[in-house]
């Protein structure tokens, strides 16, 4: 079904239609949660066509369907519409300077690639980037190591930094665990400009892994 879920992406994006998806969906090849995850990644962050996509589906014969073309509108429309001051989200979120973080998981539920075999990576949080306005901001953290990750086409992701956007645009940063999508960097960007122009979503490493807070205790290299 993976494949099937990333040729709906590229067909999504290539019609500026969540029609292609949505057939896919209908012969079974994909389910209504890969579909739902498919149209976020053709169409974030751009909110017009990502709106626009939702749209299509509000009047579809099928009632589930409908029904969560609507609250996706629904959630779209709060988030758009909450003002989000760094400040507060500084003040309100667990992550804390030097706070020792791990990273897992992603959404594949098969051994995700980007773990390299690992159970998880450590690091620790180095602070927030404001992106646009009504979004959430990046966090920024550094790794215990550098990463050298090699996708199957030979694509590299290589740094010491990772940029981690959280995955469901409804979410913040209040409490732990959270899903992200992981970006790896040599150095991380000043600015929102220089993180959307150099990071689109297709270059990241991993759209859902897991952020949770390190144990306490003790223990060994990330990974071990």
């Amino acid at each position: 079904m993976e494949d099937s879920w990333n040729k709906a992406i590229d067909e999504m994006r290539a019609a500026n239609s969540v029609a292609p998806g949505l057939r896919r969906y209908r012969l079974g090849q994909t389910t209504f949660g890969m579909l739902e995850t498919a149209i976020h990644e053709a169409f974030w962050p751009d909110w017009d066509r990502l709106k626009a996509a939702w749209g299509e589906l509000v009047e579809d014969p099928d009632e589930y369907v409908r029904t969560s073309a609507t609250d996706w509108l629904r959630s779209i429309a709060t988030y758009q519409a909450r003002v989000v001051d760094l400040d507060s989200v500084r003040r309100g979120s667990f992550l804390r300077p030097g706070a020792n973080l791990i990273l897992s998981g992603g959404y594949s539920p098969a051994q995700p690639w980007w773990l390299q075999g690992r159970t998880h990576y450590e690091a620790s949080f180095v602070g927030f980037l404001s992106v646009d306005e009504g979004e959430m901001p990046v966090a920024i953290v550094e790794f215990t190591e550098t990463l050298n990750l090699v996708r199957a086409d030979g694509h590299k992701h290589s740094g010491r930094y990772g940029l981690l956007n959280l995955s469901f645009i409804d979410n913040d940063w209040t409490k732990p665990p959270q899903r992200v999508e992981v970006f790896v960097v040599k150095h991380p960007p000043d600015d929102a400009y220089h993180f959307r122009a150099r990071f689109p979503e297709a270059d990241s490493v991993e759209s859902h892994a897991v952020l949770d807070i390190a144990p306490a205790k003790g223990g060994g290299h990330a990974g071990t």
